[in-house]
């Protein structure tokens, strides 16, 4: 009969090196367990102070001591200053040229008045299709841009 290769000696005891059994490894934990006080004796540890302020009651505000919410203001329109996102700026490029524009040719019209500049990205133009598309898409009707020909958008006329 072949015996297993891993398989411990019928006549060993003995566990292996590094572990012990279960139940002994239970008896060490509650060995080391801190004793739990007697509900007496931590009543008796408890200051007169603790039980005072125990019993006093909790200030919560009523609705008279809340504070006034504050006014929701209407957003204002970008500064002039702010930096444009690029869809931002192509909608303006647009709108002043008047005329259908590839993305490529909106990128460098972009960055030539100074509307936005890629961040060092190396397909801004493929970025742009994807978002003036994804416009298109999710606000149908209300998006700014429509798609007049393979590759070219124009503003559109009620945006």
């Amino acid at each position: 009969m072949a015996t297993k290769k891993n398989a411990l000696p019928a006549t060993s005891h003995k566990p292996r090196k590094g572990r012990r059994p279960k139940a002994a490894q239970i008896e060490d934990l509650a060995a080391q367990a801190p004793a739990l006080p007697e509900p007496a004796a931590a009543e008796a540890e408890r200051t007169s102070a603790d039980r005072t302020a125990e019993s006093l009651p909790i200030a919560t505000p009523t609705p008279a001591e809340e504070a006034p919410a504050k006014e929701e203001r209407p957003m204002a329109a970008a500064p002039p200053s702010a930096k444009l996102s690029a869809l931002d700026a192509a909608a303006k490029v647009l709108g002043e040229t008047g005329r259908p524009m590839t993305c490529p040719e909106l990128i460098a019209a972009m960055a030539a008045q100074g509307y936005w500049q890629s961040p060092n990205g190396r397909t801004p133009a493929g970025t742009l299709y994807s978002a003036v598309l994804r416009e298109i898409q999710t606000k149908g009707d209300q998006a700014r841009f429509r798609k007049t020909a393979r590759g070219q958008f124009a503003l559109r006329p009620n945006g």
